[in-house]
């Protein structure tokens, strides 16, 4: 039985190994008929394929040179702005340093301006003193300089409100506590500052007249209020230039009575002389024509710079200082101030209209040089004009110089005489 089953077994892998002999042969059939055969080689492209391809090769080749090209125009433009910035900021260096440059000249030419100004006053003084220059060689110049290059400083650093006062009061104490020599140093620096101050002020005065027509303002010439708050605009710092000239110069001549008694006393001898030939008189009639023709030849001397004008000024300021002090103050006051109030106000403006005129004539020798904004015409035009406001104010210093000489003829002496009992 064994053996039986044995020989079963066999037979039946026999047949199982037979079936798998035959089933090879079903798979090699399937893959012929239903899967096609896997190529091993590549088949060539059809041409159409390949001009697709060429075509997307040369698009994206055009992008990516227009991308070059755009990117070359980026830098190309950048470097053009950043050329443009260059020169830009180059001109504007240049621009500020230009300003600079002419900042800094102008600077120098005022701290030279003002130290010779301030000199050539200390020697004038000095020299009316009848003082020796090397007498004042060694100490007293220097200090000259050192105190305008002081003063200068601080006036052209805006601190003007605080040097003017400090040296007010620098001058007040060194004259009552020191010495007044070193006191009149301070002084003649001092006005020499204020004098290149108000100078500046009215040279640059933006109610003028202006060339540039930036910067004119309308004028309305209908309106008398309207004209005449322009006028004084016009003329305020040449006003207060010689106000500052004549007070300055009057309290010198009060307080140095003996510096410039050599410049004053021949003019009070000279006066007292014709008092007593009677060509002197207290007429209405001598004394304005008198009054009048000094205004007169300080509105003349406006045309040799202003020269003859600060000597008039300065001369009568210090004449009425020094009768000041040679007299008693209450005999002086109240024998002046009842028409010298007037008088001095027609003298003041007299200098102004002086001023007013070298301004004019400034005005027009300054169309000889080259000016774009303004024509050789605009200049003279200009120049007529401030001569035309000069002659405004002969006319108000005729109506104050009247009033001054009826007063003094009619009215000083009873006044006088009542203000002293």
């Amino acid at each position: 039985m064994v053996q039986e089953d044995i020989i079963e077994l066999t037979d039946d892998i026999l047949e199982i190994d037979s079936d798998f002999e035959t089933e090879p042969e079903i798979q090699e059939t399937i893959p012929e008929k239903n899967i096609p055969e896997i190529k091993t080689t590549k088949e060539p492209e059809k041409p159409e394929i390949q001009e697709k391809f060429e075509d997307k090769y040369a698009v994206k080749k055009i992008i990516n040179e227009k991308t070059i090209e755009e990117q070359e125009k980026r830098k190309d433009n950048k470097s053009i702005y950043t050329r443009i910035n260059n020169i830009k900021d180059n001109l504007d260096f240049n621009a500020d340093k230009k300003v600079y440059d002419k900042k800094v000249v102008s600077n120098i030419n005022i701290y030279l301006v003002t130290t010779i100004l301030a000199i050539l006053i200390y020697i004038a003084s000095a020299w009316t003193a009848q003082v020796k220059m090397p007498e004042i060689m060694d100490i007293e110049l220097p200090l000259v300089v050192v105190a305008t290059l002081i003063i200068t400083f601080f006036a052209e650093n805006d601190l003007k409100k605080i040097i003017y006062p400090v040296s007010i009061i620098a001058i007040i104490a060194v004259y009552i506590q020191v010495n007044p020599t070193y006191a009149f140093i301070i002084i003649c620096a001092f006005i020499a500052q204020l004098f290149i101050d108000c100078v500046n002020h009215t040279y640059t005065n933006i109610y003028d007249f202006q060339l540039d027509k930036k910067f004119q303002l309308t004028e309305d010439n209908k309106s008398v209020k309207r004209y005449i708050i322009r006028y004084f605009h016009r003329i305020k710092y040449h006003v207060l230039l010689s106000l500052l000239i004549f007070i300055v110069f009057m309290l010198l001549g009060y307080f140095y009575p003996s510096v410039f008694q050599s410049l004053v006393l021949p003019g009070i001898q000279q006066m007292q002389q014709g008092v007593q030939q009677g060509t002197v008189t207290l007429s209405l009639n001598y004394l304005f024509m008198n009054n009048y023709s000094v205004a007169v030849n300080m509105f003349i001397g406006g045309a040799y710079l202003s020269v003859t004008t600060v000597y008039l000024l300065v001369y009568n300021a210090l004449f009425i200082g020094y009768m000041g002090s040679t007299l008693p103050i209450t005999y002086f006051l109240s024998y002046t101030l009842p028409h010298g109030i007037v008088e001095l106000a027609g003298i003041i403006l007299a200098g102004a209209a002086g001023f007013r005129i070298t301004q004019a004539i400034l005005r027009i020798l300054s169309g000889f040089s080259r000016n774009k904004n303004a024509s050789f015409k605009d200049h003279i035009l200009s120049g007529i004009k401030m001569a035309v406001d000069a002659i405004i104010l002969m006319l108000i210093i005729a109506v104050l110089l009247f009033i001054a000489a009826y007063i003094e003829a009619n009215l000083t002496l009873s006044i006088g005489s009542a203000l002293l009992g």
